[in-house]
């Protein structure tokens, strides 16, 4: 076995190389890794408070399967913050069943328990995502889909979590989403919102009609929440929508320019 074959903390067989330390780490370890970082993350930042009801957004992805795992270890270890999750069927062809087959997988493979409410678009609003988009194409009206689509679920997640007495929204942004909003924003010269990229998303003020929203994951990279999930085996849904092919936004752009900048380890304090 060579060097780079062989775990920098105990010496087993590599799982990855970790660009930011520079290390190789076994999946053991770099499970131990990922949750101590977390768990570091949410005290070292006051993201939560011992009388808290998070309500976590459960879209079914690698991001939003990753943060309620790692909320609900440490609901299990603290006994706080209590935990709901919300999964919204957007009535995008049949992804919501599919993406309902890996949430159901997930909690019981990994004997989660706490409640899971379900809510639809067409339920609340009427109309399914893919029939807005037939009308956006219709009348040719000057909206871009992936931007209607995460207007209606944020309210729809606000106020199913406001209902149920939730003090606060966990969502799954990581550490490439909080860059591609900052440059966003940066284009847009939109100060207010930079300020509030990170660890908080929304405005705590008392008056706001939304929740604060909180990010968990916002020091960890893409690729460190896939190996995560591949080190653990959490299932999660992963599929491109459509729509985002369709309708080409900022955030894309902003994506594809991050993705082709050479990689600086940046210490993030």
């Amino acid at each position: 076995m060579i060097l780079s074959d062989i775990c920098s903390k105990c010496g087993k067989e590599s799982f990855t190389f970790q660009k930011s330390s520079g290390r190789y780490l076994c999946k053991e370890c770099y499970i131990s890794y990922f949750e101590r970082k977390f768990q570091k993350t949410v005290s070292k930042y006051k993201i939560l408070n011992s009388d808290d009801l998070v309500c976590v957004a459960l879209s079914g992805g690698k991001d939003s399967i990753t943060l309620l795992y790692n909320l609900y270890l440490r609901q299990k270890h603290t006994k706080s913050p209590k935990l709901i999750a919300i999964t919204v069927d957007e009535g995008i062809s049949d992804t919501f069943m599919q993406n309902q087959g890996q949430i159901q997988k997930f909690f019981q493979d990994f004997n989660i328990k706490i409640p899971l409410f379900q809510a639809s678009y067409k339920q609340i609003f009427g109309l399914t995502m893919d029939e807005i988009v037939n009308i956006i194409y219709k009348k040719n009206l000057k909206l871009n889909a992936c931007t209607v689509c995460a207007s209606v679920r944020r309210r729809i997640i606000n106020e199913i979590a406001k209902e149920n007495n939730a003090t606060k929204i966990a969502i799954g942004h990581n550490l490439d989403d909080v860059a591609q909003s900052t440059l966003m924003n940066v284009l847009r010269n939109d100060l207010e919102k930079i300020k509030n990229t990170m660890p908080y998303s929304s405005s705590k003020d008392n008056k706001s009609p939304f929740l604060t929203r909180i990010k968990p994951l916002f020091l960890f990279s893409e690729e460190e929440i896939i190996q995560y999930c591949e080190a653990k085996k959490l299932p999660y849904f992963s599929r491109t929508c459509h729509n985002a092919l369709d309708f080409p936004i900022l955030r894309k752009k902003a994506q594809f320019f991050l993705n082709k900048l050479p990689y600086v380890n940046w210490k993030i304090t």
